[in-house]
This record gives C-alpha cells, structure tokens and sequence, in this order.
C-alpha cells in the first residue's frame, strides 16, 4: 500500500467514524471532489479505468450509511463529467453527491454544470422541502454600487419631477424624508430589474457553455473549432465577473462586521443570502 493509499484509507475511517458520532445518519448530504471514479462509465479517455483501493473503501462507506450517487439514480443513462484534463484527453466526474436514501424523494434537480474552474465544473443539488412562512422584507440600505450610468441619468431625469411633487411642504426635514422614499422606491424597483437582467444573462452563458462545451468534448481535431474555443473562454470570463459582482453584493446585503474589517468570506455571505430566501 503507497503512502496516497494509506492517508485515504484512514481519511475514510476518520470521515466514517465522524459520520457515526456526529451525524445525523437518515439526512446525511456528503459533497466532494474525491479523485476517483465510482464506475467505468464515469471515465472517458486517460488511462484505461480499474476499480482502485479507495473507491472501494467508498463503495463501502455507501453501503454502510445507506447513501446513494444521485446523479446515477436521477440520471442512469446520462454521462456528465465534472473534471476534464486537456493535457491527458480525459475526462471524468470525480465530483458527486453522496445522500441518504430516503432523501432521493426531495430531490428536485441534479446537475453538473458550466463553471468558471480551469477544469472542473459545477456539481448542482437541489432539494425540495415544505416552505416555511416567509419573514418579511428585511433592513434596506442603499447600495453605491448600484450607480451606474443609467441610474444616475434616470435619478437626475426625475429629480426634479420629485421637487414639484412636494413643493408645498413647509417643513424640510419632511420635504427631505419624501424625496429620500421616491428614490427608493425607483432604486428598489431599478435594482429588481437589473438583477433579472444579469440572472438573465447568467443562464444564456451558461446554455452556450453547455453547448460549446459538447462541441468541444466531442470534436477529436480542436483545429477546427478555434472560434468555439475563443468564445468558450471568453464566455467564462464574463461568468466570473457576474459571480464576483453576486458575492460583493451579498457581502454588502449581509451586513456584517466582515464588510468594514475587509475580510472576504463570500461563501459565508451567500450561506447568509441562502437563509433569507
């Protein structure tokens, strides 16, 4: 047994061992890049394919904790792969979701998809469960962000609009309070609008990267697609700038001390935005 081989036979016993301590075994959701491949049919090119040591250990851990591979059990007939090595001509989906049995039926969706990763793509879960009562809408803060070219011409245009409206306040701070609430209530709905727009515009990149990336996966000569190739790249570019502007505005919605301090736990701040959906 190498050394590799050794460190993730004890990972497995550590994470197992975990698993029975702390887990609550019927709901258990394991994520992860595991550098391995279940079956034959999850490998594509490289080196021909055979069941290793630590897939097995997996294999194991599947049976005892009664968890499954969702993407076989949603999709038995549909191949997708999460990782892809140019320099080797392989691909292969060494990234999955491991859940308990029972949750298979809260399954809403599964799938790997476009990401903005030099080699792995996005691994998709979504489950259903009963809604709970909604909290309400929460504290409102204008984001600076948002002053773009055309809000601030918009701002400007009606401005003045906003003045005649209330020109017969006496009282400033009033006359001061009303124009403040017109400007949010056009910054709210502005913000609404452009945030569809960009949601928009994420799923048309991310339906051309899908396609592109089919094109690419399955065309042997990559001479001849210089212009898809171009276009791929270019397309992940503009996916990360939309995923950078998401976390800086989650991190401005979160509205915690992180924000001042300039630390940057984005992941924290979407778990955050994730609680108040």
């Amino acid at each position: 047994m190498t050394i590799s081989n050794f460190a993730q036979t004890l990972g497995t016993f550590a994470l197992n061992n975990y698993l029975i301590d702390q887990s609550e075994l019927t709901t258990l959701i394991i994520e992860g890049e595991w550098n391995c491949t279940l079956t034959e049919k999850n490998k594509k090119g490289g080196l021909p394919w055979r069941p290793t040591g630590f897939r097995n250990l997996i294999l194991i851990s599947m049976y005892i904790f009664d968890l499954v591979d969702i993407q076989r059990v949603k999709h038995p007939n549909i191949n997708k792969y999460s990782y892809e090595s140019k320099a080797r001509k392989m691909r292969s989906r060494i990234d999955f979701f491991l859940i308990a049995k029972n949750l298979t039926k809260y399954v809403q969706k599964f799938d790997i998809q476009s990401s903005i990763a030099p080699d792995h793509r996005t691994v998709y879960l979504s489950l259903h469960w009963i809604k709970e009562a909604s909290g309400g809408p929460g504290f409102w803060k204008f984001n600076n962000a948002l002053s773009d070219d055309n809000y601030t011409e918009q701002i400007r245009n009606i401005y003045p609009e906003f003045r005649e409206k209330y020109r017969y306040i006496q009282d400033k701070r009033m006359f001061w309070e009303l124009l403040k609430m017109e400007i949010r209530c056009m910054t709210i709905s502005y913000a609404k609008r452009k945030a569809k727009e960009t949601n928009k515009r994420e799923l048309v990149i991310k339906d051309t990267l899908d396609r592109l990336d089919h094109i690419i996966s399955n065309n042997a000569d990559l001479t001849n697609i210089n212009q898809e190739l171009k276009q791929y790249e270019n397309l992940k570019k503009e996916l990360l700038e939309l995923y950078e502007n998401k976390g800086e505005a989650a991190k401005f919605r979160s509205k915690c001390q992180w924000v001042e301090k300039g630390e940057k736990p984005t992941k924290y701040f979407f778990h955050l935005q994730i609680k108040e959906l």
